[in-house]
């Protein structure tokens, strides 16, 4: 146990007689003592081997003084219960009318109090014990003295609640203290009622320690400064004003690799109002798994329209559905555009097609010279687009042999042809005005491209917009 932690609300006699429990070397039948492992204000634990079974077990003394039996009774009865879950401590054996009296758990590797562990790994421990605080409430059963020494780790490293000398049934009247640093400030009221969110307190607090290394609102030096003042329950007041006297110093201060959301779920189960506070552990479980798919967090509720928008763009895959929304019109349209063109540049070629054939079968039927060179021409045809400023449309045609069909301008109109080599010459086979079947395509492409610019000029100012509302 870690001494700096006790749960102590004793005065100093009292803690004086409670640490010679772990002087005496105990016996105990079926079990061989190993080693004390640490002792607190409610008994010493010894690590044992069970003769039966060579299981490697915990053994906790209690004093029989200390300990209130009618509620500890009344947590054993329960904690077998409790065991069901594998995030609470298995009890393998108890007899409360020994002298002094035990309970055995399984021998666990060491608490949390004593593990540094990177931000990832506390989550997946701050998950687990969530679930098992939830699956205990569940039960009707609160643990009120949650810290880092009561999390213990199994051989397969998953947490496990344990030391219940405080747990109390909801609805049970009578106060149950915690540990200082740990409780929340209501709970050391002297007339305070258990309540669940005094876990949801003390696990924010456990929370906060393991990812900063720090108490909420509370130090070392405080602690050294109450111990010194013996009435506990000027102790618990003290501890009270102290704590409801100061801000919280948010986690991310602290430490600043852990990230925003994780820091809101262990602030909101820090409130010092239990009414603003997180109200059960199972919040808590949904926040951390909310967390991990980016999704809004309870703990933040009501959500504000930009809190809703900062997650959406958290979120890759929402981010990528929103980009592909809106660019997606942008290449529909230009792609439905681009064949639209193409397909009115077709139908425009169809006439000079036509007369490019016709006058082909004309030199054929008169025969030698004119229909000499005519027979490889392919029944496909390359067509050429040739812009205002291109060079002359006969250096462009002499590239090839085939007959081509050509856009060119001649007198300030726009025509298509039919061209052929005739003795190294070219010679016009036919021509028709292009300007009726070309201008319906030229106002196609004009209009695409003013709707472009408007599709790229909302596109843009819609992700700036978003971008600005996200960062602010």
């Amino acid at each position: 146990m870690d001494q700096a932690d006790e749960t102590v609300f004793q005065s100093g006699e009292e803690r004086r007689r409670s640490s010679s429990l772990s002087e005496i070397p105990f016996q105990l039948a079926g079990y061989q003592m190993r080693r004390l492992i640490g002792s607190g204000s409610f008994g010493s634990v010894y690590a044992a081997i069970q003769e039966r079974t060579g299981l490697q077990v915990a053994v906790k003394f209690l004093r029989r003084e200390v300990v209130n039996w009618r509620y500890f009774q009344r947590e054993l009865q329960q904690l077998s219960r409790l065991a069901e879950h594998p995030g609470v401590v298995t009890l393998l054996d108890a007899d409360l009318d020994h002298d002094p009296p035990y309970y055995v758990m399984p021998l666990l590797r060491g608490s949390l109090a004593h593990q540094t562990a990177p931000s990832a790994q506390v989550v997946v421990w701050l998950k687990q014990m969530a679930q098992a605080l939830d699956y205990m409430h569940g039960k009707g059963v609160l643990h009120c003295d949650l810290k880092p020494s009561n999390v213990l780790l199994d051989a397969e490293g998953r947490t496990r609640l344990v030391d219940f000398g405080q747990a109390r049934s909801l609805g049970d009247q009578g106060n149950s203290f915690g540990t200082l640093g740990y409780m929340p400030p209501e709970q050391a009221a002297g007339d305070a009622q258990p309540d669940v969110r005094w876990d949801v307190y003390g696990f924010g607090a456990t929370a906060y320690r393991l990812l900063t290394g720090h108490y909420p609102r509370f130090s070392a030096d405080d602690r050294t400064s109450l111990s010194v003042t013996e009435d506990a329950g000027e102790r618990l007041r003290l501890y009270r004003e102290l704590v409801q006297s100061r801000q919280l110093v948010g986690l991310r201060r602290l430490n600043p690799k852990i990230d925003e959301d994780l820091a809101q779920i262990v602030e909101h189960c820090l409130e010092l109002a239990p009414e603003r506070r997180t109200a059960s552990l199972a919040g808590v479980v949904e926040d951390l798994e909310r967390r991990h798919f980016r999704e809004p967090l309870l703990c933040r509720r009501p959500w504000s329209l930009r809190y809703r928008v900062n997650r959406l763009l958290s979120r890759p895959v929402a981010a990528l559905a929103l980009g592909v929304t809106l660019v997606l019109p942008l290449f529909v349209n230009t792609y439905l555009t681009v064949k639209a063109h193409h397909a009115i540049v077709d139908l425009a070629l169809r006439p000079v097609e036509q007369a490019n054939e016709d006058g082909v079968a004309h030199l054929r039927d008169l025969g030698e010279p004119y229909s000499h060179g005519l027979a490889h021409l392919s029944p496909k045809y390359h067509h050429v687009l040739l812009q205002p400023e291109a060079p002359e449309l006969a250096e462009l045609q002499k590239q090839s042999p085939r007959l081509r069909l050509a856009y060119f301008e001649k007198g300030g109109k726009r025509w298509m042809g039919a061209w052929k080599p005739v003795d190294e010459h070219w010679t016009l086979l036919s021509e028709v005005e292009a300007d009726p079947w070309l201008q319906s395509s030229d106002d196609l492409l004009q209009k695409n491209l003013l709707l472009n610019l408007l599709i790229l000029t909302v596109t843009s100012g819609t992700a700036l917009s978003l971008l600005r509302f996200n960062r602010s």
